[in-house]
């Protein structure tokens, strides 16, 4: 996160912001702080992990292409009946 690694300086006058200034915290290494991990479930034996990152991506692409075909069309979420 940014904001950890900055100090951020808000002046104000009559309840209004006037000026921002900031500047980097001195000594904080952002290169490996704050990395996320993936955890991907699936039922490949000895998956490649480039083959996996592979995989993901592509249903990421595809889900997104799906949600904006969605929105561009004004479709609704259908389900199914019980």
């Amino acid at each position: 996160m940014a904001s950890g690694r900055y100090i951020v300086e808000v002046a104000a006058e009559g309840g209004k912001a006037t000026s921002v200034t900031w500047q980097k915290k001195e000594g904080e290494d952002s290169r490996t702080e704050g990395h996320g991990v993936y955890f991907i479930r699936t039922n490949y034996e000895k998956p490649q992990e480039e083959q996996l990152w592979d995989v993901y991506n592509t249903i990421r692409e595809v889900e997104a292409t799906f949600r904006c075909l969605k929105s561009d069309l004004q479709i609704r979420p259908v389900h199914p009946p019980k």
